[in-house]
């Protein structure tokens, strides 16, 4: 009888136990091909920051490494990692998952939109290589990302120069 009781316990242990699913390891997209204009590293030498006063009037400012007292920049590998450093420290890492929307159809523009770390957060990289020569202009957030409705303050766009 103990032996029946041990059989029955140990086949409803085996049998109730619940397989927990293994999420699937999330990989980073391929900067190959065109993609690969992207891959390197970005120095920030600016961003652009609105502001709109009581009169109505907006100025844009240029915030610099100079005038915010650090530097920055970004590498940007070929199996999709995005790694930002402020002097020198790693502060971003996040893994471009998979693509939003790309265009390197166009012979002036080329943008690239990724969700990063297979959610629905993004970034978003473009340059236009015709006025600006290997600018990228769309880190919406890096290093500098400026939404205050006290000062009326907003950034509008962060620029790199590839090294």
């Amino acid at each position: 009888m103990r032996q029946v009781l041990i059989i029955v316990f140990l086949g409803t242990l085996l049998f109730s136990c619940k397989k927990d699913k293994v999420p699937v390891p999330c990989s980073g997209i391929e900067m190959i091909g065109e993609r690969s204009k992207m891959v390197g590293t970005w120095r920030w030498y600016k961003t652009w920051v609105n502001q709109t006063f009581a009169s109505g009037n907006t100025y844009t400012f240029d915030y610099t490494p100079d005038s915010e007292g650090f530097n920055y920049y970004c590498v940007i590998s070929e199996d999709g990692w995005y790694k930002g450093y402020r002097d020198s420290v790693l502060v971003h890492e996040y893994l471009m998952s998979s693509v939003r929307f790309e265009n390197f159809k166009d012979s002036n523009r080329n943008d690239l939109s990724a969700y990063l770390d297979c959610s629905m957060n993004r970034i978003g990289l473009g340059f236009n290589e015709a006025s600006t020569n290997d600018t990228v202009i769309d880190v919406w957030e890096y290093p500098l990302r400026i939404d205050d409705e006290v000062t009326k303050k907003h950034s509008t766009l962060n620029f790199f120069k590839k090294q």
